[in-house]
């Protein structure tokens, strides 16, 4: 199991932190599978945040399209009506 938290990249090192405070200390199988679930996560995570990132201009871009200014027209001579 040493050998393979050993062999972890250091970017996972808040999870192997995880894992070594476990108690038992999961085999190395359960351990991989963690690990596994941790980059799953993490790809979603960032698929949701590019989604949430392009949102903003999808919806500024219907808003500009679908909602019109109304102005008053001063000059008309029904315009105090």
């Amino acid at each position: 199991m040493f050998q393979f938290l050993n062999g972890i990249d250091d970017v996972y090192g808040p999870q192997r932190s995880k894992i070594l405070l476990m108690n038992p200390v999961p085999n190395t199988e359960i351990a991989y599978t963690f690990f596994q679930q941790e980059e799953l996560q993490e790809e979603v995570l960032d698929v949701n945040k590019i989604i949430a990132d392009q949102q903003p201009c999808y919806l500024k871009c219907q808003m500009r399209s679908t909602v019109s200014v109304k102005t008053k027209d001063t000059t008309s001579p029904n315009a105090s009506l």
